[in-house]
C-alpha cells in the first residue's frame, strides 16, 4: 500500500485538514507508460506473471478484496472510491453496469462489516483510463481496454484509525469478466489481495496463475483527513528501507520527547513473527531481521508508551 495526501494547516483549530480530494493511492497498473496504441499507458505481464486479471463478476458470485491502513490519531471521511476493471473485447467503451462494495474491519472472512454490503450498485459513472492490459511483447494490443469505476456511496463514510478492508464486485454487458487488473511493478508480489471461491465459498491469498505470487488491486479513495499536529509529525517521518526486501529492513522514526517503545511484526492474521522493546529513546534506528518470516506481506507496528502508535506494510520477497 502507499500513502498519498495532501494537509493544509489550520493552526487556529490545531488540526489539519483537506478538502475533498485523493487521500489514498493503493499503487498503479502502468509499467509500460504510453507505449500503447495512440500513446496510451500500458500494463503489461512479465517475469512469468500470467493472469491479465481476476475474476469479480455479480454473475459468477466471485469477489475481490484489499486492505488500507489508516495512522493513528486521523479520521478519513470517504466520499467516494475508484476501481479498475476490464472486459475483453470491449472497446473504450465502457461496458461496466455495476460495482458494490462492503468496507470490514478486518479480511472479509474474519472481520465485521463497518459500510456498504454485496449487493447494493453505488457505481455512478464509468469510462476508459487510457491503459491497456497486455503481454509483455504485445504492447500495442487493444483487446483488454481498462476502465476507471467510480462508486459514491448513500452518504460519507467515516472512519478512524485502523486496517479496513476494501470487498467489492463488478458486472458487466459482455459474457468475458469484469476482470480486475492486479498492481503492476518491478516485483511479482505485488500486495496482500484476496479473492472469494464463489465455487467453494471460502476467502483466499489472490495469486497469480504463473508464478503463483500474492498479488494486490489498484484502488484510488477521495473525501477529507482530519488529524491532529503531531501525529501528522510522528507519521511522516518513520521510514522503512528497503521495502520490499528479503527479509532485513532498517527502521528510522523519531518522537516528541523520550519514550519506551514497543516494535512488533505480525503477519496478516495476527501472529507476530518479531518483537522488541527499547527503552528511554526519542529516535530509532535500528534494523530488524525476519530470518525464518514466508514471502508475503506483514504489518510493522511501533507502540510507544505516549499512546502514538505509528504503522507502515512491508514486503518480504
Amino acid at each position: 500500500m502507499k500513502k498519498l495526501f495532501t494537509l493544509l494547516t489550520a493552526l487556529a483549530l490545531g488540526s489539519l485538514t483537506s478538502n475533498a480530494q485523493l487521500i489514498y493511492d493503493n499503487g498503479s497498473i502502468v509499467n509500460q507508460p504510453g507505449a500503447g496504441a495512440g500513446g496510451a499507458d500500458v500494463s503489461s505481464l512479465h517475469d512469468g506473471l500470467s493472469s491479465f486479471g481476476i475474476g469479480h463478476a455479480v454473475s459468477s458470485g466471485y469477489r475481490v478484496a484489499d486492505d488500507f491502513i489508516i495512522p493513528a490519531g486521523q479520521t478519513w471521511t470517504i466520499d467516494s472510491i475508484v476501481f479498475l476493471a476490464y472486459q475483453t473485447g470491449s472497446g473504450n467503451t465502457s461496458t461496466m453496469t455495476e460495482v458494490n462494495c462492503a468496507i470490514y474491519d478486518g479480511a472479509p472472512d474474519v472481520g465485521i462489516l463497518v459500510f456498504g454490503d454485496q449487493s447494493t450498485n453505488m457505481m455512478q459513472n464509468t469510462y476508459f483510463s487510457n491503459i491497456y492490459r497486455t503481454t509483455e511483447t504485445t504492447f500495442t494490443n487493444t483487446d483488454r481496454p481498462v476502465m476507471r469505476n467510480v462508486i459514491v456511496p448513500p452518504s460519507a463514510w467515516s472512519l478512524s484509525a485502523g486496517t479496513y478492508w476494501l470487498d467489492w464486485q463488478t458486472n458487466g454487458t459482455l459474457t468475458s469478466g469484469p476482470w480486475a487488473p492486479p498492481l503492476t511493478n518491478a516485483n511479482t508480489i505485488t500486495g496482500n489481495g484476496m479473492q472469494f471461491d464463489a465455487t467453494n465459498s471460502v476467502w483466499g491469498p489472490c495469486n497469480d496463475g504463473g508464478t503463483l505470487t500474492q498479488q494486490g488491486f489498484p484502488f484510488e479513495i477521495y473525501g477529507t483527513i482530519t488529524t491532529s499536529i503531531n501525529n501528522v509529525e510522528a507519521e511522516e517521518i518513520l521510514t522503512v528501507m528497503p521495502n520490499p526486501s528479503k527479509g532485513t529492513f532498517r527502521i528510522n522514526a523519531a518522537f516528541t520527547g523520550k519514550t519506551n517503545l514497543e516494535i512488533n511484526v505480525t503477519d496478516l492474521m495476527g501472529k507476530t513473527v518479531y518483537s522488541n522493546m527499547l527503552n528511554d529513546i526519542s529516535v530509532v534506528s535500528k534494523t530488524i531481521e525476519l530470518k525464518n518470516a514466508a514471502k508475503g506481506v506483514y504489518v510493522l507496528k511501533l507502540n510507544s508508551d505516549s499512546g502514538k502508535t505509528l504503522t507502515k506494510k512491508i514486503v518480504v520477497e
